[in-house]
């Protein structure tokens, strides 16, 4: 899914954003700079859990990335990571390769909308 098809608010609630960092735009650029630093690694855990059937290793992982998102108000990727945390708890990777993928295509979502913003004058979104 391509960013221009998704409006901002889809993939990132600014104003919990703002809220959560009390509207300081240098401390969310580190939060969420943080974010996409950590959060490949945490995919590509997920990747791994599902090849070897870890459903530990796979509740473990979506469980963290869904905390950040939640926290930086990346809702609908935080949603996708709750549902695959479920289906890890419930021991059935079946649908979990599909939802990594789709994990996958939401973090780029995240991370074109971000590099969007920072390349204008003001962190706007």
């Amino acid at each position: 899914m391509a960013i221009q098809n998704k409006p901002a608010q889809a993939i990132l609630n600014r104003s919990h954003l703002s809220e959560m960092s009390f509207g300081d735009e240098d401390f969310e650029k580190e939060i969420i700079g943080d974010f996409l630093e950590a959060a490949p690694r945490l995919l590509q855990d997920m990747s791994q859990a599902a090849e070897s059937g870890s459903c530990k290793l796979m509740a473990m992982a979506s469980h963290t990335l869904k905390g950040s998102c939640s926290s930086l108000g990346v809702e609908q990727l935080a949603a996708t990571c709750q549902e695959l945390e479920h289906v890890a708890l419930a021991s059935d990777l079946a649908d979990a390769g599909e939802l990594i993928q789709v994990i996958g295509e939401q973090l780029d979502d995240f991370r074109a909308l971000v590099s969007k913003a920072w390349s204008v004058e003001s962190w706007s979104i």
